[in-house]
């Protein structure tokens, strides 16, 4: 048996694999319409408004999002989705100190539910719940603590609004162009 039978076996397993995938089209999943002339997930989450959500910790998601689905462009000028989201927000202490017996760190936790709604229809076509949590440490200064849970929240807002993003894209990429 020669060294080179094992890197042929190889190479024409990889051509097999090569014609077996020959007739799939790759399609990134971000693309732009003007390619297929059917309109891209990237288009389609341009077309979403973010129903105001009342919080502090609210109203930077709702930013967040509209940022993720325009890339930074414009605003929605004619939507055809409506997303309501319901915010939930907490804190767990994970680490005790031993002498005091005081919590020093932190889970700050953001859930949201959320809706996606057909606006010409007002039929709910998609819906789900996200989870993200962010850790902070606490000492004895009041303000730096209050800040340190400030900052845990907004990161938590910053992983749902990435979930949020890549589960409507994910449902989008599952349906027919709209």
């Amino acid at each position: 048996m020669s060294s080179s039978e094992p890197t042929s076996r190889r190479a024409v397993l990889l051509g097999l694999g090569a014609l077996a995938l020959g007739g799939c089209t790759f399609r990134p999943l971000y693309a732009r319409s003007d390619v297929t002339g059917e309109p891209s997930i990237g288009d389609r989450l341009a077309r979403v408004d973010v129903a105001p959500v009342a919080s502090r910790s609210g109203v930077n998601l709702r930013n967040e999002l509209l940022f993720r689905f325009t890339g930074g462009g414009e605003d929605v000028a004619n939507p055809a989705y409506r997303l309501v989201v319901q915010l939930t927000e907490g804190s767990s202490g994970v680490i005790v100190e031993t002498i005091s017996g005081r919590p020093s760190g932190f889970n700050s936790v953001v859930t949201a539910s959320y809706r996606l709604i057909d606006l010409p229809t007002g039929r709910e076509l998609h819906r789900g719940n996200v989870v993200a949590r962010a850790s902070f440490d606490s000492g004895v200064q009041r303000f730096a603590n209050q800040r340190a849970e400030r900052d845990a929240q907004d990161r938590a807002v910053r992983t749902v609004a990435d979930l949020l993003r890549n589960d409507l894209a994910a449902f989008f990429t599952r349906q027919a162009p709209a």
